[in-house]
């Protein structure tokens, strides 16, 4: 039997004796495992239990989640802001009109004796909508988005509704009987003083209550983390009361319809006829898989999922739109037993497509160790450098920041500096415009030499330098002796800092990345880069390779290096509260691989990235410094 932990304290599912509507089982650490979010009425807080693979759940605590809903009535899981953690919606009873709002009954108000509690989790009368931080941690975006208040709601769901690429969510509303009506409860409470206690009488009480019809609503997702109410234009607004809703492609024309459990109503059928491009994927017996739509303008991620709604069920069918993010690249099936993934590239737009399990999967085990030699050994006596941050008071300038930048360590440069066949490496001091080269004798042992090293431009030469490529006054640049130019840039909302080089377009010449970075005044702006391909001595700045980058995150570090072996430098990133970032070369773009192959599930404090042959397997692998 399972066993749940709070407070280190394991105890059986079955001894919460709690008010619990909707559950539901969602994977929302990226571990393949499912976890379960329960949702609770009156004075049952709700419950968060992360899956540990090993027969047992950990409840989430206050360091995760700030507040919840206070009677969670339904509860639904997307990734709204695409950082690949799955965000949820909590649904309560605040009703939209703030008039009726004046006549229901508030159920609990925060004590001020609470304030001081910071382990304490507040509920609040009113839906949640919680968004990643890229983690374990969740913030409440409701009354921002524009969702706090949808009336007595039961269930909810987020569905691409109208397949522009941006998840909708649908709402379900009503009650049979008013218990919040405030003057309902007065004259309840006064029939009881004369009325007898028998249960036709306990039966006209209740009648007292109003009937709480409440229309659906559709909400549609305007982006950055916006919703307007299309319920009416969208045909999704059924004034009574609606408990039940289903969704499924009743019609087999690839997009996802709708049908709703009216009370003492027929049921309602609602036919999705968008006439968008789509792309959808039936995995059977695939509960708990992820599919995975990779494009040009990135990555969509869906989980198959059994139930979790309130007195509901989906069929499981999961829908992509095709339209917006250009044509797109692979369809990625993640197996939930570890089963290696099914590939499908280039899927056709406007297409079903049913993925079956490869045979013989073998299942992986969290926390299975496999006893390895180690890859590397350090040598801790080979290098005396001792670096000396140029500190400054970073918050006194930024209070938003989440640690000090100047504190940063220094940027570093591998090249063979003396040219004797031997690898050197170089560290970039932080209060001099100077580069402490460290000459590489046997490689065991380094010789510090500074003097002939030092760069005069003062241009930070954290990769690239020796070769021309500079960052200068904050400015890409090139100088040597092939006095090659770059097309000068008016302006730069942010330094730039990274410079790489590699041959992206495939003439035989290096081309040049330069890659900006945030700093104290503009934290947490996101890194941007500036392309310049070589053409015939002369540099081109590309906008259409940039553009296929976009932003791309607080970016620490980069690599130009060929990760898919066809021929061209792919770029590898590293960011601040972030994952390791893979873009594929295609030719004429770049392309965000990063969710395709898995490395979304790996966010952090990234500072670093280093690449080479380290299993001597042929094939490029990488290693990432975190914090």
């Amino acid at each position: 039997e399972p066993m749940f932990i709070v407070n280190g304290e394991s105890r059986a599912l079955a001894s919460f004796r709690e008010w619990g509507l909707a559950v539901t089982f969602r994977d929302v650490n990226n571990d393949l495992l499912p976890d379960l979010y329960v949702c609770n009425d009156f004075a049952s807080p709700d419950r968060f239990w992360i899956n540990q693979g090993n027969g047992t759940f950990e409840l989430v605590t206050h360091r995760n989640i700030r507040h919840t809903s206070r009677s969670s009535m339904g509860v639904d899981f997307t990734d709204l802001n695409a950082d690949g953690v799955p965000d949820f919606m909590l649904l309560d009873m605040l009703d939209p009109d703030r008039a009726r709002r004046l006549v229901q009954l508030e159920k609990e108000i925060p004590r001020s004796s609470r304030l001081l509690d910071w382990t304490y989790v507040p509920r609040f009368n009113r839906n949640v909508l919680m968004i990643s931080q890229g983690g374990q941690q969740w913030f409440d975006t409701a009354y921002y988005s524009g969702v706090a208040a949808t009336a007595w709601s039961w269930n909810v769901r987020f569905l691409d509704a109208d397949l522009d690429g941006d998840d909708d969510m649908l709402v379900t509303n009503g009650f049979a009987f008013d218990t919040m009506d405030m003057d309902a409860s007065l004259r309840i409470k006064s029939a009881q003083k004369s009325a007898s206690k028998d249960s036709h009488a306990l039966y006209e009480m209740k009648k007292l209550q109003p009937r709480y019809n409440s229309p659906n609503m559709l909400f549609r997702n305007e982006g950055r983390l916006r919703f307007t109410d299309v319920g009416e234009e969208f045909g999704f607004a059924h004034d009574g009361i609606t408990y039940g809703l289903g969704v499924a492609d009743f019609d087999n024309d690839g997009d996802l319809d709708l049908v709703t459990n009216n009370l003492n109503e027929s049921p309602s059928l609602y036919r999705n006829t968008s006439q968008e491009p789509r792309i959808q994927v039936r995995l059977p017996g695939g509960v708990g898989s992820k599919v995975r739509l990779v494009g040009q303008g990135g990555t969509t991620t869906r989980e198959i999922v059994s139930g979790g709604g309130y007195l509901s069920s989906d069929s499981g069918e999961v829908v992509f739109a095709a339209g917006v993010a250009g044509q797109s690249e692979m369809l990625v099936v993640e197996w939930r037993d570890g089963t290696k993934p099914t590939r499908i590239e280039r899927p056709v737009v406007n297409s079903i497509y049913t993925v079956t399990k490869p045979n013989l999967a073998r299942r992986l085990v969290k926390g299975e160790v496999t006893k390895t030699t180690p890859m590397f050994r350090e040598l801790p006596d080979a290098i005396s450098f001792r670096h000396f941050p140029n500190l400054a008071k970073d918050f006194d300038e930024n209070p938003l920041l989440f640690k000090r930048f100047s504190t940063a360590a220094p940027a570093m440069l591998c090249r063979d500096f003396d040219n004797d066949g031997r690898l050197d490496f170089g560290f970039q001091l932080a209060r001099s415009a100077g580069v402490q080269v460290f000459l590489n004798l046997d490689g065991g042992n380094f010789r510090p030499v500074t003097a002939r090293y030092n760069d005069p431009s003062g241009f930070m030469g954290n990769a690239g330098w020796l070769d021309g490529f500079a960052v200068i006054e904050g400015k890409p640049n090139f100088v040597g002796a092939l006095n090659k130019t770059i097309p000068a840039i008016e302006s730069l909302t942010q330094p730039a800092a990274l410079t790489l080089r590699g041959d992206m377009d495939g003439d035989g010449t290096a081309d040049a990345i330069y890659i900006t970075q945030n700093t104290l005044n503009d934290h947490p702006a996101e890194s941007r880069a500036m392309v310049f391909l070589n053409q015939s001595g002369s540099f081109r700045r590309a906008a259409d390779w940039e553009q296929s980058l976009g932003a791309l995150g607080q970016v620490t570090s980069a690599v130009l290096v060929d990760m898919d072996e066809d021929g061209d430098a792919d770029l590898l990133v590293s960011r601040d509260l972030g994952a390791i970032g893979l873009y594929h070369n295609r030719g004429d773009r770049f392309v965000d691989v990063s969710e395709a192959f898995g490395m979304l599930e790996f966010v952090g404090l990234w500072q670093g990235l280093a690449v080479g042959d380290f299993d001597n397997d042929g094939r490029v692998d990488f290693a990432a410094g975190n914090l």
